[in-house]
């Protein structure tokens, strides 16, 4: 039975994450901002260091997974103190408190596939890094931390490298939940304007439910071969296209889509295209929801809510 600790446990991944591991014989305590009333809870605040040192000190994990993050592009850009303070920073005291306990717990990091140069071609594993955004560099700065304190012993683990993840429960600062809960309010209110930044980019995504079974996967068998290892579904999604697709579902015929500049990167990069063939041959793992069910489950979360 492992003692599994969850770092960002209330967050959009986490909280699929929670619901996959209760029920299983494993011990899991969870950690974040929020304190919950359950013993297996605690109140982390994962930039005081003592606040995590005693924390750690209490669980004594044989497993942590670090899902805690600013993980917005746009928001890393507006406030890249904070970003680091939490990416960075925050995971430099959770690894220091583990330094300190007699075991060598196995460390699951989440990076991002934003930290690999997309313009060379479709990305895998051995493709260069080129970081162009405060949320990518403090991922890559993350990376590193990790495979420091494997070479000193102080943790075992993996790094992961998830494209964007997708689904009901996801916060409306990222596009395609925006553009959900833009349609669920216009459909309530009979509104007709649907604001948008750049629709003419191309990403590979996952459903958020593909990616915590494979995290599942993950916290069984420890692989502790793999220094790092990219989660993506081969499929690169035309942004305009999967609005296309929002609005198909929605009972909103009059729905306009209009650009608005806020909402405009200065630095974005039009297509990123990734390869699964590693996490294929060494995890015989693959996505299997349809990305149309996953657009239309968000809009109906959305439409649950407003």
């Amino acid at each position: 039975m492992d003692r599994v600790l969850i770092i960002g446990s209330e967050g959009f991944v986490g909280t699929y994450l929670k619901k996959k591991l209760n029920g299983t014989k494993n011990k899991i305590f969870y950690s974040d901002l929020l304190y919950k009333n359950d013993k297996n809870y605690f109140k982390m605040d994962i930039s005081d260091f003592e606040e995590v040192r005693s924390i750690i000190k209490k669980v004594k994990p044989n497993v942590v997974f670090f899902l805690a993050a600013q993980s917005s592009v746009k928001q890393s850009i507006e406030n890249p103190q904070y970003t680091f303070k939490i990416n960075v920073e925050g995971l430099i005291n959770v690894l220091e408190s583990l330094k300190e306990i007699k075991t060598v717990p196995y460390f699951i990091f989440v990076s991002t596939i934003e930290v690999y140069n997309s313009k060379k071609g479709r990305i895998n594993e051995k493709s260069s890094y080129e970081c162009n955004n405060p949320y990518s560099i403090s991922k890559f700065t993350g990376e590193k931390l990790i495979e420091y304190y494997k070479n000193i012993n102080a943790i075992k683990g993996i790094i992961l490298q998830p494209v964007g993840h997708l689904g009901p429960g996801q916060r409306d600062i990222f596009s395609m939940s925006s553009f959900a809960h833009q349609i669920a309010l216009l459909e309530k209110n009979n509104g007709s304007k649907l604001l948008v930044g750049n629709l003419d980019i191309g990403r590979d995504l996952l459903d958020v439910r593909d990616v915590i079974d494979f995290y599942y996967k993950i916290i069984s068998e420890k692989p502790d071969n793999f220094e790092k290892v990219i989660l993506a579904s081969g499929n690169t999604y035309q942004y305009r296209n999967l609005l296309d697709k929002l609005l198909s579902f929605s009972t909103n015929n009059n729905i306009k889509v209009v650009i608005d500049k806020k909402r405009l990167r200065k630095l974005d990069t039009n297509i990123i295209n990734v390869s699964p063939s590693y996490i294929l041959a060494k995890f015989m793992w693959k996505s299997s929801t349809p990305i149309e069910n996953t657009l239309e489950d968000m809009l109906n979360y959305w439409r649950g809510l407003v």
